[in-house]
């Protein structure tokens, strides 16, 4: 929804976004709407593959990576919240002095900041979730290996036979 109104969609619910609420979002300057490319064409992926990490098979990969989104995530949001309130941004462009403007931005942009924080603090609070999916995966993969006396039996890529 906010890229579409970054890049200049035409859409009343959007013009009234633009107007209402963050008009940031039209500043002619570039940072707005490099930021939300940014949160749109690498962050929405991530989320989809989180949520499917999350839900249904849980991967390693995501300990790791949920570290590195959440903190570009609280960076761009950082940023991007403190330039709609910056004095070098022209007065148009900055968040309106009404309570739901203000109210309706907190919690936007607090969602998008607080969310990949928590979720961060679950994988790295919880790790094995994740790593027990991929010790089972490579005991599936190796198999039992059993020895008697000088013969290897079993399912092992050296094997031994007299």
């Amino acid at each position: 929804f906010r890229f579409v109104a970054v890049m200049g969609g035409n859409f009343a619910a959007v013009r009234l976004y633009c107007e209402k609420v963050e008009p940031y979002l039209t500043d002619p300057l570039p940072y707005a709407r490099t930021q939300l490319m940014v949160q749109s064409f690498y962050f929405i992926p991530y989320n989809l593959l989180s949520i499917y990490s999350h839900l249904k098979t849980p991967q390693a990969w995501a300990t790791r990576w949920s570290l590195v989104y959440a903190g570009a995530a609280a960076q761009s949001e950082f940023s991007f919240m403190g330039s709609s309130f910056h004095y070098r941004t022209p007065y148009i462009h900055r968040l309106p002095q009404t309570a739901l403007a203000r109210t309706l931005f907190w919690i936007l942009n607090g969602i998008m900041f607080a969310v990949p924080q928590i979720a961060a603090l679950r994988c790295m609070n919880n790790p094995q979730i994740y790593l027990q999916e991929q010790e089972q995966e490579t005991t599936e993969q190796t198999g039992p290996v059993f020895s008697n006396g000088g013969n290897t039996v079993g399912n092992s890529s050296a094997k031994k036979i007299d």
